[in-house]
């Protein structure tokens, strides 16, 4: 197991007890030649549709719950192989946190999004060999409010540049991180919902940068509006805490552009707040 971020960890087939007696698919165990990573430049995502039937939808509370999902999307598409047809399969938990899982990995081609892009030479035309393929596990057309994961999916998103240098420099969708079903024109295979609908909504979001780290009570200023300031407390490259006017910080939010525990502070309660080591004591 590695762990890619604070927030993120990533299970190799061996933690997760992928069936050695089943077919490693997509490299030279079945003919084909593993794929240069530069040669990767889209970052494609999906949703596995697998349902949770407990109380927390798409969200799993243990390790033995995540090795259970991964071992299960090994053939769970015998149409598609004997194998986990995306590169990496991400589950939700508890704490904000994520835990993927390797399925055909780094260097494979999958089985996951049909078509070709028409631009690239063959093979890298294929969307399957030249795209990365990361699927949450879950149905992600049921309501869920994603916010808390996002910097974990931006942690990992930050992982994959950092092993691909083009991922997100080709788009089907006018950003870096598109979804299955903005494939469609390239398929019909790829006309559908996946994503999921909460999962979609995001992508705008997601970029393949991470914040770059400040120290610990450094207080970044964002903007002033006098009487009423609005900061950003970062630690670690980790938001803390956000300081608004009400109003704003509930606009904002209802936009889903704050997270729900950001705080409003307006008054003594702001400057008591902001009078913290090398940060502004007052407004």
């Amino acid at each position: 197991m590695k762990q890619i971020a604070p927030n993120v960890v990533l299970l190799e087939r061996e933690d997760w007890g992928a069936r050695a007696d089943l077919p490693r698919l997509g490299g030279p165990e079945a003919g084909y030649a593993l794929i240069p990573r530069e040669r990767r430049v889209y970052d494609m995502r999906h949703h596995t549709v697998v349902v949770d039937t407990d109380v927390t939808k798409s969200v799993w509370e243990s390790a033995d719950e995540v090795k259970a999902g991964a071992q299960r999307l090994q053939n769970i598409r015998p149409d598609l192989g004997a194998d986990t047809p995306y590169n990496f399969v991400g589950f939700l938990m508890p704490g904000s946190a994520i835990a993927f899982c390797e399925g055909r990995g780094y260097d494979r081609s999958g089985a996951h999004t049909a078509g070709e892009d028409g631009r690239q030479p063959y093979p890298y035309n294929y969307f399957n060999v030249s795209g990365i393929a990361t699927a949450l596990q879950g149905n992600f057309e049921l309501p869920i409010d994603l916010t808390s994961w996002l910097p974990a999916l931006q942690a990992w998103g930050a992982h994959l540049k950092s092993v691909f240098p083009n991922i997100g420099t080709a788009t089907v969708c006018g950003q870096a991180v598109c979804g299955h079903r903005d494939y469609s024109r390239f398929s019909g295979l790829n006309a559908t919902a996946c994503p999921g609908r909460y999962l979609y909504e995001i992508l705008p979001r997601l970029t393949h940068e991470l914040p770059q780290p400040v120290e610990e009570h450094e207080m970044k200023l964002y903007g002033v509006r006098r009487p009423i300031g609005y900061f950003v407390y970062v630690a670690n490259g980790i938001v803390k805490h956000y300081v608004f006017n009400g109003t704003t910080l509930r606009k904002r939010q209802d936009a889903g552009l704050l997270p729900k525990e950001a705080i409003a502070l307006t008054g003594e309660a702001a400057k008591t707040f902001l009078a913290i080591p090398d940060g502004p004591a007052i407004l």
